[in-house]
């Protein structure tokens, strides 16, 4: 149970944060910034965290309070978003110290959900486990 209050604690944050950024820091910023990018303006990067990011965190935060195994898929799936949109922004924009402490955020929030999603049964197949648990191969 601890483990999966950290998750909803951190994409809690995760969820907020986004969500801020994309409606009132993006928006403030020069699209000057993005010169050279593919990106002619903040809308694609703002639709990408406030819908992605903050989207698919509020939705790990809930769940994985209220179906562990689903809320655990879930953060690992939210923590792939911030991770990616990190990258993202810094081979857009340059970097930021900050885009390294949210990479560094992605990937707790995935670790924990790797660890909660184990917990709870997850299935996770080994390349090397050919065979072994299909019933027509024991003999």
């Amino acid at each position: 149970m601890k483990m999966r209050i950290a998750i909803a604690v951190l994409d809690g944050f995760l969820a907020i944060t986004a969500l801020a950024g994309a409606t009132l820091v993006l928006p403030s910023l020069p699209t000057s910034m993005l010169a050279g990018s593919v990106f002619p303006d903040f809308l694609v990067p703002g639709l990408a965290l406030g819908v992605l990011v903050a989207g698919s965190a509020f939705v790990a935060t809930a769940a994985v309070l209220l179906r562990p195994k689903l809320g655990a898929a879930l953060a690992m799936i939210s923590a792939l978003t911030i991770v990616v949109f990190a990258v993202v922004e810094i081979v857009t924009v340059g970097y930021h110290w900050l885009q390294l402490a949210y990479i560094v955020l992605g990937l707790a929030i995935a670790a924990l959900g790797f660890r909660v999603w184990i917990g709870e049964g997850g299935y996770i197949p080994s390349l090397g486990d050919h065979g072994r648990h299909h019933p027509a191969s024991q003999g």
